[in-house]
């Protein structure tokens, strides 16, 4: 004998009803995240000296995609180009390694000393292009003060000043990562005194730092 259809109906709503319950209960379901091409950490090298990675910074310039890693005591670059696998170049910088990035758009203007060009995007690493050199440098920041400089040089300085000064990116060496003929290069460690990245370089600062 077929069931009423009221009866059919009926169970199927309490059904329904019953699995939206369990769903609010569970809570939703997450997605995985979609994969970012390129960018797999499975696929980075681990630079030799490294006992524990405790920072990774991810930028791209051109063709190349790179990574500011950092270990305990050493930083490292990590790079490849389309299609190709990745490689590492470790810094001659102690940790904590930052990268210049240009805060906005970098200024468009000839170069007739011929003692480069900026180039790059807002975000992105702040870089120059020297044509007579054939090449383009971009510049990372590492070594911090030890602590008798940080007391010669903030000594004075409000406790307050002292402690945002101690959290800023900032360090006394610069070494220019160098791109050229189709080849990633690190250019000789450079001392410069307190610096911090979130200032900007100037366009001396990387001609020096070609011509280490």
């Amino acid at each position: 004998m077929a069931r009423p259809v009221t009866s059919t109906i009926a169970g199927l709503v309490v059904a329904i009803a019953c699995a939206d319950s369990e769903r609010d209960v569970a809570g939703p379901r997450s997605l995985p995240e979609p994969p970012v091409p390129g960018m797999h950490a499975s696929d980075v090298p681990k630079p030799q000296s490294f006992e524990e990675t405790v920072g990774d910074e991810a930028f791209s310039f051109g063709n190349y995609q790179f990574r500011l890693r950092q270990g305990q005591r050493a930083c490292a670059i990590i790079f490849r180009s389309s299609g190709r696998p990745w490689q590492t170049r470790e810094l001659d910088l102690s940790p904590p390694c930052h990268l210049f990035r240009w805060e906005e758009p970098p200024p468009v203007r000839p170069s007739p000393s011929g003692r480069g060009v900026p180039v790059g995007q807002a975000e992105g690493p702040q870089a120059y292009s020297f044509r007579a050199e054939r090449v383009t440098a971009m510049a990372i920041l590492g070594d911090p003060l030890r602590s008798e400089e940080r007391g010669r040089l903030f000594g004075d300085l409000p406790l307050d000043e002292q402690r945002r000064l101690e959290r800023a990116p900032c360090g006394a060496s610069l070494q220019a990562v160098l791109l050229s003929d189709d080849q990633v290069k690190l250019g000789k460690k450079t001392p410069r005194g307190h610096t911090c990245a979130d200032h900007p370089l100037e366009q001396k600062d990387f001609w020096l730092l070609v011509h280490r």
